[in-house]
C-alpha cells in the first residue's frame, strides 16, 4: 500500500538536499503546498560565500528530483530563476554592495509637523 507524502515530509526533503549543498538555511526561505516550492532569499553557503552558478543549477536540479514537486518558483534577491516543465533558465543577478536585507529595513523620517498640524491642513481646521 502507497503511503501519502506530506507537505512536512516533502518539506524536510527540500531542506536535507539545502542542506547537503550546504546552503545557509537562515537566508533562505522555502515553502512547500499543492506540487509548487517556493523559494526566496540569497542562495550563500553557511561559510558566507555566494554560490556559484554550478552550484545553484546542481542544486535546482536536485530539488527537480523531488517526485512530490512538479512546480518551482523562485524569487531570489542573487540569482533570477526561472523553472518549467523539462527547462531551468539560471542568471546571477547582480546584487549592490549593501546587503539585500538592508534595504527593507523601516527608515523614519522625521517631520517638524505634528499631526494635529497635519489635520488642520487636510480638513481646512
Amino acid at each position: 500500500m502507497k503511503q501519502n507524502t506530506t507537505r512536512y515530509d516533502t518539506n524536510r526533503k527540500i531542506k536535507q538536499i539545502l542542506v547537503s549543498h550546504s546552503t545557509d538555511l537562515t537566508r533562505i526561505f522555502f515553502s512547500f503546498s499543492g506540487k509548487t516550492a517556493r523559494f526566496s532569499g540569497r542562495f550563500l553557503k553557511t561559510s558566507g560565500q555566494e554560490m556559484k552558478f554550478e552550484e545553484v543549477d546542481t542544486l535546482c536540479r536536485s530539488l527537480t528530483n523531488l517526485a512530490e514537486i512538479r512546480f518551482l518558483n523562485f524569487d531570489m534577491d542573487d540569482w533570477a530563476i526561472s523553472a518549467g516543465l523539462g527547462a531551468m533558465n539560471i542568471v546571477k543577478k547582480s546584487v549592490p554592495s549593501s546587503d539585500a536585507s538592508d534595504a527593507r529595513k523601516v527608515h523614519k523620517i522625521d517631520t517638524p509637523e505634528s499631526v494635529e498640524d497635519v489635520l488642520k491642513d487636510e480638513f481646512g481646521g
